[in-house]
Order: structure tokens, then sequence, then C-alpha cells
């Protein structure tokens, strides 16, 4: 209430002399009042002599000796620096956040991406179609985003990370590239293995229907024997083939043991067919037999066909193996960099304490600016409308001693 009354209160005191009347929102002594009294004739003068009063926040010893005039130019510069320093320091603070997020999303999304591209090459090394366009657009996100980092600004701490980020996402890409230059073995190598899987029940029935025939008629022994390792036989190539895409791959003796039973295969159904003395086999008489050997053998030749491509392809499937195992290899140490990454990210995101503190001063200073310039400027009307009364009152005293010099 005292800071109310004193900027705007009022006397009412009628009473008293013209002479009491103080000329300032902090009051003036009576002499003060008569030296402004004495120089009414010079309102400039009397103006001037009324400008003593002091801020209302900042009463700096500098600045309460300042003019009204001067304090308000000084008040209104200080507001306006302020200002533009808040807006400025808003705008940096802004901009940076907003870098910081893009840099965070761009670090998340790159995470993303190198999972996801260590997930699908495991599913295209098993000749999945769809595998491999989702290989092809993780790769291409992976090289967005890392460009992305690469071309911002980092925080502190993040160069050494994006240095080995780099190399990192590089050898990645490259090995993707490998694995992608496969598809084609790959896809066939898996149509190949669905042929062989199909046909092995049909070659076993066969087999097995055979050695039944062989067993009736009484057959000699070595044709008998042949027959069931036929039906073995026919087991142990689809158990061999499907090694070939298999998450351990591809084993030397599964190789091995493809090629020799295909041709042991070959051996023993020619054999049963048109004889062979060193294996002590006899060609099947019985019509029946022959027949059910043929039908064998024509389903046979397929599997073999589709067993042979397989073997054509072991290059192709080793090549795509060793890329799948090298981003094995360093998906992991990729994903630790990117995570490190994150947490250097994410601590940039919020405003910092210095920056608070900063604004916190700018909106302080900015505030008590305004508050001294507004005070100022209603000290300055206050002391305007006194002077007024005071050059009205001593026209009035003027007239009045005019008067009594007539009379």
């Amino acid at each position: 209430m005292s800071l109310l009354s004193s900027l705007f209160g009022t006397k009412n005191k009628e009473s008293q002399t013209d002479t009491e009347i103080a000329p300032t929102g902090y009051g003036r002594s009576g002499q003060e009042t008569l030296q402004i009294d004495s120089s009414i004739n010079d309102p400039a003068n009397a103006l001037q002599q009324a400008q003593g009063n002091r801020p209302l926040i900042l009463r700096l010893p500098m600045i309460s000796r300042m003019l009204l005039a001067q304090q308000q130019r000084f008040f209104g510069m200080v507001l306006i620096i302020s200002l533009v320093l808040l807006g400025l320091t808003l705008i940096l603070v802004l901009r940076g956040t907003s870098e910081s997020a893009k840099q965070l999303e761009s670090v998340g999304a790159a995470l993303t991406q190198s999972q996801r591209l260590a997930r699908s090459m495991n599913a295209a090394l098993l000749g999945s179609k769809e595998a491999f366009a989702t290989v092809r657009s993780s790769a291409d996100a992976l090289k967005t985003e890392v460009s992305v980092l690469q071309q911002t600004s980092p925080p502190i701490g993040a160069q050494a990370l994006l240095d080995k980020i780099g190399p990192e996402t590089d050898s990645t890409l490259k090995n993707a590239d490998l694995l992608l230059k496969q598809e084609t073995v790959l896809t066939t190598t898996a149509q190949q293995l669905t042929d062989i899987n199909r046909q092995t029940d049909a070659l076993l029935d066969s087999a097995q229907t055979l050695t039944s025939l062989l067993l009736q008629q009484k057959s000699t022994a070595g044709n008998i024997n042949a027959a069931s390792q036929l039906a073995m036989l026919t087991q142990r190539i689809d158990k061999s083939a499907n090694a070939f895409l298999s998450f351990q791959g591809v084993r030397p003796e599964a190789v091995f043991s493809l090629g020799k039973d295909l041709s042991t295969f070959n051996d023993l159904s020619k054999g049963l067919l048109n004889g062979n003395a060193d294996m002590q086999l006899t060609a099947l008489s019985d019509s029946q037999a022959r027949q059910q050997l043929q039908n064998l053998i024509q389903t046979y030749t397929k599997t073999e066909a589709a067993a042979r491509t397989l073997l054509a392809n072991l290059p192709g499937l080793a090549a795509a193996r060793e890329a799948q195992n090298a981003v094995l290899a360093t998906s992991g140490q990729l994903y630790d960099s990117l995570n490190q990454l994150q947490g250097l990210y994410s601590s940039r995101t919020g405003v910092s304490w210095p920056a608070i503190a900063f604004l916190a001063l700018l909106g302080l200073l900015a505030i008590i600016a305004a508050t001294d310039l507004i005070y100022i400027m209603l000290n300055e009307a206050r002391q305007r409308a006194t002077l007024v009364e005071l050059q009205r009152r001593q026209t009035e005293r003027q007239e009045l001693e005019a008067r009594r010099t007539n009379e």
C-alpha cells in the first residue's frame, strides 16, 4: 500500500500553504519547494530541479543522479537490449534442442535398422525372397541415417563414437551387398530343397515297395539288401541336402555324404535294373519289380538333378554364409556404439542449466528495466502535474497581489 500511495497518492490538504506542495513522489522539504516556487517563472528550470527521483528497484548512485529523461533512455535501452538478447538466446536454445531431437531420432532409426538388417539376413540366407527386399531397405535406411549423423555437429564426446560407427556401418553394408549378390543362388537352393523334401516321401515309398516285392519273390540276398539300402539312401540324401541352408552352415561332411550317396544310389539302382557282378547284383526279371524300380529311378532323377544343383551352388552358399557371419560379428559392435551415441544425444535434448540461468537473468533484467521505466514515467507525469499546479497557484497569487495593489 505504501508503494501505491507513493505512486498515485495526492495531497488533499488545501488548507496548507502553497509553499508546502511537494512536486515529487518521495516528497521534498519546504525549502526545496520554496526554491521551485521562486523559480516558477522559469518552468524548464523548475522541472529540472524537480527531476531528482530515484528508480524503484535499481537505486544505484550513478543512476539516481541522472535526470528523468536520462533515466528513461537508460532503462529503455536496458529493456530493449535484454529483450533482444532473450529472443536470440531462445532461438539458439530452441534450434539446439531441435537439432538434438533430430539427431536422437536418427540414432534411434539407425539402431532399429541395424537390428532389422541382421534379422533379415538370417531369413535371406534361408532363401526367403521377402527377406532380400527387407535387407535392401534396411541397408539403405541405415546408410541414410548414419550419413545424417555424420553431417550434423556432434556433441562433446560423440565424434569418437561417430568415427567408430562409420567403419562398422561400411563393413555391415558391404557384407549385406555380398549377400544380396547371392540372391539367385540362395533362392534357387531353397527351391531345390523344397523339391527334394517333396520327393523324398515318394522315393521312400517306392524303395520300400520294391523291397517288399523282392522279399515276396524270394529274390537274392544281394538284391534285397540293395533295395533296403535304396530306402535308407533316400533319407540320407534328404538330410544331407537340408544341411546346405541350415543356420549352422554347410558342413564338409554333409557335402561329402551327399555326393557319395547320390553315386551309391545310382550304382545300386542301375545294378538292380541291369545287373552288376562286382556288386553281386542280378537284373530283376519280374515285370512288376522292374516297373517299380523304373518308377523309383524316374523319381530319383529329379531328386538327383536338384541335389547336383545344390552342390554347384556351394561356393555361392559359402560366400553368403561368410557375409552373414561378418554382419552378425559387427552388428553387436554397431549396436553398442549407436546405443552409447543415443545416450549422449538424449542428454542434449533438454535445456542446459547454464542456458536456463542465462534466460532467467535476462528475463529478470527485462522485468526490472520495465518496472523502473514505468515508475519513472509515472513520477515524471506527477511532477509535471505538480508544476502545472504550482504555476496556476503562482498566477492566482500574482492576480491577488495585483488586486491588492490596485485597492
